[in-house]
């Protein structure tokens, strides 16, 4: 077992794990609408980019010309993508967000399909950061950081 897939083994907790593209307005947006609807608390959040978010991936063995096409959800031990992570996702959400969940169950080869158009899109459509997102004091433990993997 690699050191970057060790990283990934020693992160212990039961919630669920989001994986997102650290430079991406999108995603960013994203990530702060599930944070602020996430009222259970269920989420945890890294960065694709991030020596964690690099170790999930290699973990589950996903190439790298991949790793930046699609949002990755860890829930158990099973990894999401594409329309399945916001399927999960959105189950979480407080009303009446989670009911756009049903809007997921059309089949994944087309909401997938939906899913590339607007992902292909998203640098031009929403613009990119240099870096990636930097918490607040007040989110950080909605974060995972390289080190401070068993908080």
């Amino acid at each position: 077992m690699s050191v970057e897939t060790t990283v990934f083994c020693m992160y212990s907790s039961e919630k669920t794990l989001v994986l997102f593209d650290g430079v991406c307005n999108l995603c960013e947006s994203s990530v702060i609408f599930l944070i602020k609807h996430d009222r259970l608390d269920q989420c945890r959040f890294a960065s694709i980019q991030s020596a964690f978010g690099v170790s999930v991936l290699n973990y589950y063995k996903i190439p790298e010309n991949e790793r930046l096409n699609s949002f990755f959800v860890v829930e158990g031990n099973r990894l999401y993508s594409k329309s399945g992570a916001w399927r999960i996702l959105l189950a979480k959400m407080a009303f009446p967000f989670n009911l756009l969940q049903y809007f997921l169950w059309l089949p994944a080869v087309l909401t997938d399909k939906v899913y590339d158009f607007i992902g292909r899109r998203r640098y031009r459509w929403f613009g990119k950061k240099d870096y990636c997102l930097l918490p607040s004091e007040q989110l950080k433990q909605k974060f995972i950081e390289d080190e401070n993997l068993n908080d």
